[in-house]
């Protein structure tokens, strides 16, 4: 009797500790999935910067976008490269090396490129207003080169004037919010990002050159 209750005894005590030992990883189970979900929902939430141009260089734009129940995208537009001299190209490319990168401490660059006379082409902005048929289109990726999403920006859409301190025209801003899941947001290969153009948009900006 003694030893079928010794038997009966070590029987619980291990069952016990397999019961606690499945507790155990069930909740660290657990934790894990919601601290990787977590992880995953504030890298989606994180700002992207990003900066593209259009046939040849004509007009570029700075891009910020992120995951907020949909995505959610700014686009600052602005002269390209076609337009500014050698030495101001310089500035120009470690500004935007600055920009994509989040680099913090670019201040006195940014301002120097954009408070510059090469970076002012207001003509060019009040002429491909003027058009619906001049538009981009924001072209995401995944890291395969499959198109998940094209979002089409008109040029004369609601927008934000985008001024230096003296009030002359730098370019513009235009905000877009898209419907997009979070499964598809997570799928973009954010270096792969394109700006497609509408060939009346680089005809009206040829009309002012």
């Amino acid at each position: 009797m003694g030893s079928i209750l010794k038997s009966l005894n070590s029987f619980f005590k291990i069952s016990l500790a397999i019961f606690l030992l499945i507790i155990s990883l069930t909740i660290l189970s657990v934790a894990g999935y919601f601290g990787y979900q977590k992880y995953l929902n504030r890298n989606n939430s994180n700002l992207v910067h990003d900066h593209l141009c259009v046939g040849g260089d004509y007009l570029c734009s700075y891009i910020t976008y992120k995951y907020d129940n949909g995505l959610k995208a700014r686009l600052r537009f602005h002269i390209g490269p076609k337009y500014f001299s050698e030495d101001f190209k310089k500035d120009y490319i470690q500004h935007i090396k600055h920009f994509k990168s989040k680099f913090t401490g670019g201040k006195e660059l940014r301002d120097k490129v954009q408070d510059s006379p090469e970076f002012l082409k207001p003509e060019i902005f009040e002429e491909i207003i003027k058009s619906d048929d001049n538009w981009v289109m924001l072209e995401f990726s995944d890291k395969d080169g499959f198109i998940i999403k094209r979002i089409t920006i008109k040029m004369n859409d609601a927008k934000t004037w985008w001024a230096n301190d003296d009030l002359k025209k730098r370019g513009f801003t235009i905000e877009v919010s898209e419907p997009f899941s979070e499964k598809e947001y997570r799928k973009i290969y954010h270096n792969e990002n394109s700006l497609l153009w509408s060939y009346p948009l680089i005809e009206s900006i040829k009309l002012v050159e």
